[in-house]
């Protein structure tokens, strides 16, 4: 699996765990905590979905999801 692949699938359990859909203006992003075994923050800052992205606490990053990502989510 590579890194984009691993970022994503993280990316998409946070959002499908909180069941909640990202907005549809584009300036807007979501914020979530993903795992960060195995990635360094600049490979999460270099994904497509990603807005920003800080180590927080260890074993988790913080990131901003940009919300016109095509992530599918379940709606509430």
């Amino acid at each position: 699996m590579s890194n984009e692949e691993r970022i994503e699938a993280r990316i998409e359990s946070e959002f499908q765990s909180r069941r909640s859909k990202p907005h549809q203006n584009g300036e807007r992003t979501v914020k979530i905590e993903i795992a960060s075994a195995g990635l360094t923050v600049d490979e999460v800052l270099d994904h497509k979905w990603v807005k920003d992205a800080y180590s927080a606490t260890d074993g988790e990053y913080t990131v901003h999801v940009k919300a016109e990502s095509d992530i599918h989510v379940s709606t509430i």
